[in-house]
């Protein structure tokens, strides 16, 4: 399911390449969405392909749950270049000045998990592009963020919200890719794929659940969702498979 939504789908593929291609120009984002990201790992692993497949020489680290950056990537240094650091000087600016540290090389995925700790990483970032010198290798972050807050992007960050790429064409389009596996006729399959858009609405991973199990699903479709929806995604993905058409 995760592969049809990522590799198949035109604006997810779209959202994955533009955000590669600014990653690519030693541009740092911000990844926002209203809601959980469906299939993260699929999403974190194929921006992880398209970069590091055209820029060998850099690695993608990856930073979880951090509020206070600087002290965070200061304790990540060997003690030796952890000592040259004065607290009279940001950690941004200590960061940027010195050449021979390890955050240069590196692509930097952070998932941010309250507003707080955006905003602290984005102002770090923001620091660090402004005092790293023209023309010199920089680190290159990607700041994810869910929440429903309007994020005001900082200086020299680009903001990419999948919600202004992802609409309902992108979801019927979803469901008719995954239908497609579905024996049943066509008629029945094209029902089956506005039912699953208009009862699940933007929750993709929801709404693959709800197709893997369509015969239940077509008899009491709200009943079904809503107890889908009540189970940890982790068992959701015991479903079996999609059955296969036949060949006619």
């Amino acid at each position: 399911m995760e592969q049809i939504w990522w590799n198949r789908v035109p604006n997810a593929m779209r959202f994955i390449s533009d955000i590669a291609n600014s990653l690519l120009n030693e541009q740092s984002i911000i990844l926002q969405s209203r809601e959980d990201i469906p299939w993260h790992d699929e999403l974190t692993g194929t921006i992880r392909t398209a970069v590091l497949e055209k820029d060998y020489l850099r690695r993608l680290y990856m930073v979880d749950d951090v509020s206070d950056p600087g002290a965070y990537l200061l304790e990540k240094l060997k003690p030796e270049q952890r000592a040259a650091y004065r607290p009279t000087k940001s950690h941004a600016r200590f960061f940027a000045e010195n050449d021979d540290l390890f955050l240069h090389q590196n692509y930097v995925w952070v998932r941010a998990y309250s507003r707080e700790q955006l905003e602290a990483w984005g102002q770090f970032v923001s620091g660090y592009i402004k005092e790293r010198e023209r023309g010199k290798e920089k680190a290159v972050f990607l700041l994810e963020w869910v929440g429903t807050e309007n994020v005001q992007p900082q200086k020299s960050i680009r903001l990419y919200s999948l919600d202004e790429y992802i609409c309902d064409y992108d979801r019927i389009v979803f469901c008719t890719l995954v239908s497609s596996s579905v024996y049943e006729p066509d008629l029945l399959r094209k029902y089956l794929t506005e039912l699953a858009v208009r009862c699940v609405g933007e929750d993709m991973e929801l709404c693959a659940v709800c197709m893997a199990n369509y015969t239940a699903f077509l008899k009491t479709p709200t009943l079904l969702s809503r107890k889908f929806c009540a189970v940890e995604y982790v068992a959701m993905q015991t479903v079996t498979a999609l059955p296969r058409r036949r060949q006619r």
